[in-house]
């Protein structure tokens, strides 16, 4: 069974943008000779993106070309007539849960990444499908914003698994979902 491992940065009061959208607080962190905290090894354990119809806005807003050209990534929407203007990429309306757990139970494949934003990530800990997070902590308030975890998500454990700190201040902190005895 594939993971849906949420990656992910978020200022040290828990939101992962500015009310704008902007996520230009990161840009602080974007040093050379630290590396890219784990990101390209992170990505080359992943084929399939998951995100919301924001963060994919965002993506292409940014200018780039698109940077996931080697992996299918799915658009979580609530609108059926969502343009989508990227390779290998499919719009998701309707039953989310399904949609992950078919990718989940697909026995070829790496792991999904479930890229945001912060709805994405509120309905699949309230669907119990997230297995993982590995949070880049950055050492900025940002006092407002769009939260990491809405409110009304559900309670649920994790266990640290890993952790690294950087001198840039970041703390990437990695969970893995508690398993519950039946």
């Amino acid at each position: 069974m594939r993971n849906v491992i949420l990656y992910i940065a978020v200022s040290l009061d828990g939101y992962i943008a500015a009310p704008d959208g902007s996520v230009a607080f990161l840009d602080d962190f974007q040093e050379e000779a630290v590396g890219d905290y784990g990101y390209q090894d992170f990505v080359s354990g992943i084929d399939t993106c998951l995100m919301g119809s924001n963060t994919y806005k965002a993506i292409l807003g940014f200018g780039f070309p698109w940077p996931y050209m080697d992996q299918d990534t799915y658009v979580v929407t609530s609108n059926p007539q969502l343009e989508i203007d990227s390779p290998k990429t499919t719009r998701v309306v309707g039953n989310i849960a399904e949609t992950i757990q078919r990718l989940k139970q697909e026995t070829i494949g790496k792991d999904i990444w479930l890229v945001g934003g912060g709805q994405l990530v509120q309905y699949a800990l309230n669907a119990d499908v997230l297995d993982q997070m590995i949070l880049s902590i950055t050492p900025k308030l940002l006092g407002e914003g769009i939260r990491l975890f809405p409110e009304k998500s559900l309670g649920s454990a994790w266990e640290l698994t890993h952790q690294q700190a950087y001198e840039t201040g970041m703390v990437v902190l990695t969970y893995t979902k508690r398993k519950v005895a039946k």
